[in-house]
């Protein structure tokens, strides 16, 4: 694992990777970076307004990237906007303050260590990039704005006994609504993606037309890719496998024009069991060359669930290329 976590928004549905939203926070598609979709968190008291990120794995090191779009408006008292929790506990984390720089606090916002030598603007995208490392004598907390340093601090970022980060939360401005796009989280791990996000951007490529192998059951019947291109997902029409080993592949959009670069390609369902009898389980996979790639098998509830799989580097060989992505195929495999 190198590439912990992405969000892009653009699915529209709560519980995308996990995440959960409380009280003013919605879905916008008028102010977005990328894609179709941003966050909008709404003004109010210290994360009274939040949407929460649980990370599948515990990091003591991470480098998380958000688009941030600030709403034009006098900031009135500095703000918590974003913390790094283990549980409930707040390890750590960033304030927008009355001149709109962000500030690194350390515990649950009770010490200042470090200030942003840039303000963010109002009525434009800033990407916001942060390094964690949590340790008792040697921690790191390095901010950086649009891949630039602006602030940093060295020393005790471990308050108390925990030793990792679980859970990411995002808030509001003072006097102003936030907009978040584009959220990625780094650990150290592998050889790739591995270090500064440096403001990649996140693009959701829905299915647009069926494959060669559909052994799944399409419901209503018809086109098998009209059931599953939906933003936000339905419970309406959907594909269903009434035994193991079936497989169905779906094109999918291309990337933008204007994509140069992949750096990773993330593949994601939103999916259920019908019973503890099999099927039970699902691998998402890409057809590239002709071949099947498929990830390990994901454990589906009773309920609908989000499932993803992260390739970091082409598993064909090589690294991703736009060509690539765009002449592969989404393959979806039931399994026990």
């Amino acid at each position: 694992m190198a590439l912990a976590k992405v969000i892009t928004f653009d699915w529209q549905a709560v519980g995308e990777g996990g995440f959960a939203v409380t009280n003013t926070c919605v879905f916008d598609t008028s102010v977005v970076r990328s894609g179709t979709a941003s966050m909008m968190v709404a003004y109010g008291d210290d994360f009274f307004n939040n949407f929460t990120v649980p990370l599948d794995t515990a990091l003591s090191e991470l480098y998380l990237q958000f688009g941030l779009y600030s709403v034009a408006g006098t900031q009135s008292y500095a703000r918590s906007m974003l913390a790094w929790k283990k549980g409930t506990t707040v390890l750590g984390g960033l304030k927008l303050n009355t001149a709109n720089k962000l500030e690194i606090w350390l515990g649950n916002f009770t010490t200042k260590v470090a200030e942003s030598s840039a303000s963010i603007p109002a009525g434009q995208w800033v990407v916001v990039e942060v390094y964690v490392k949590i340790a008792d004598t040697d921690g790191v907390i390095t901010l950086r704005q649009d891949t630039i340093q602006v602030a940093t601090y060295s020393g005790d970022t471990q308050p108390g006994t925990d030793t990792s980060v679980d859970t990411l939360m995002f808030g509001s401005a003072a006097n102003g609504s936030l907009y978040y796009d584009d959220i990625v989280i780094h650990d150290t791990s592998g050889t790739s993606n591995n270090s500064w996000p440096g403001g990649v951007k996140c693009i959701l490529l829905l299915p647009n037309g069926d494959g060669s192998t559909l052994q799944w059951t399409p419901t209503p019947s018809g086109t098998h890719y009209t059931t599953v291109d939906d933003a936000p997902p339905s419970g309406t029409d959907y594909l269903q496998a009434g035994s193991t080993g079936l497989v169905d592949e779906l094109n999918f959009a291309d990337l933008p024009a204007a994509a140069a670069t992949v750096r990773a390609v993330v593949a994601q369902a939103w999916a259920l069991k019908k019973s503890t009898s099999s099927p039970t389980t699902l691998a998402l996979g890409l057809k590239i060359g002709g071949t099947n790639y498929y990830s390990p098998n994901k454990t589906l509830g009773t309920s609908q669930t989000f499932v993803q799989h992260i390739w970091n580097d082409n598993p064909a060989g090589g690294s991703f290329t736009v060509s690539v992505v765009n002449a592969a195929q989404l393959a979806l495999q039931s399994g026990a």
